[in-house]
Formats: C-alpha cells, sequence, structure tokens
C-alpha cells in the first residue's frame, strides 16, 4: 500500500497538481507557530489550497464526455 502511495505523490509531483511554492505548506507540522492567530490563518489557507487541490484531482479524473 505504502508502494502505491509513494507512487500516487510521485505523479501528483511530476504532473505539477500542488505548485512547487505551496509544496512547503505540506511539508510538516505547522503547530510552531505560538501567535494563534498566525496559526489559525494557516489553517484556513492549508483547507483552501487542499480545497482546490482536491477539485483540480477531481476534473482530472472524471471521464470525458
Amino acid at each position: 500500500m505504502q508502494v502505491l502511495f509513494r507512487r500516487y505523490i510521485d505523479l501528483v509531483n511530476r504532473y505539477e497538481i500542488v505548485p512547487e511554492a505551496n509544496r512547503a505548506v505540506f511539508a510538516g507540522p505547522q503547530h510552531a507557530t505560538q501567535d494563534p492567530a498566525k496559526r489559525r490563518e494557516s489553517k484556513i489557507n492549508q483547507f483552501k489550497m487542499e480545497k482546490q487541490i482536491k477539485g483540480t484531482l477531481d476534473v482530472s479524473h472524471r471521464p470525458p464526455v
């Protein structure tokens, strides 16, 4: 299962579904920030980015009409 996941991640990177500039958001934990307002803003931005990525993946998985 882990091998398939790694292949999937490689394909996501190869097709640049997640832009290079945004990959750092998913690189590690965001809890290191002590300021609650900044942490909340970071979580909101990450949620928006995840939603956009999911939308991109949904479009690419739809069968052609």
